[in-house]
């Protein structure tokens, strides 16, 4: 079954400009059909001197888990988007290890990024065991 990935200019329409210009990251889930589930931001936390930084791809995975999302629609896809101020367009956004381990232990089926150039590619290595 071919799979549909959002168009990123939908992808734009679904994220205000605010929140793509102060997150710079978004991940966004959908299913086979395009149907997109969730979407998160990275988060920035201050408090006591520190600052903690919880990656997009962590917290759309909160979501998708108080959503119940793999129990309600199966096979899940996540497309992560990297803003880039100074080129107004996609930028690499592939998740880093921590980030495709926690993909990977919720099940999600492929990976899909944001390169350099604004294109969308498929994650070459993605093998969901």
């Amino acid at each position: 079954m071919p799979i549909t990935i959002p168009d990123t200019s939908v992808v734009r329409g679904l994220i205000d400009r605010t929140t793509i210009i102060k997150a710079k990251v978004v991940a966004i889930a959908f299913t086979s059909s395009g149907h997109i589930l969730a979407r998160a931001t990275n988060k920035a936390i201050f408090g006591m001197g520190n600052k903690w930084s919880y990656h997009a791809e962590h917290m759309l995975v909160n979501k998708l888990h108080k959503l119940k999302a793999r129990e309600r629609y199966g096979k899940i896809f996540v497309m992560v988007l990297r803003w880039s101020r100074s080129k107004m367009d996609w930028a690499m956004a592939k998740p880093c290890s921590n980030c495709e381990s926690i993909l990977r232990k919720y099940g999600i089926e492929m990976v899909y990024y944001s390169d350099n150039d604004g294109n969308i590619v498929k994650h070459q290595s993605w093998k969901n065991n």
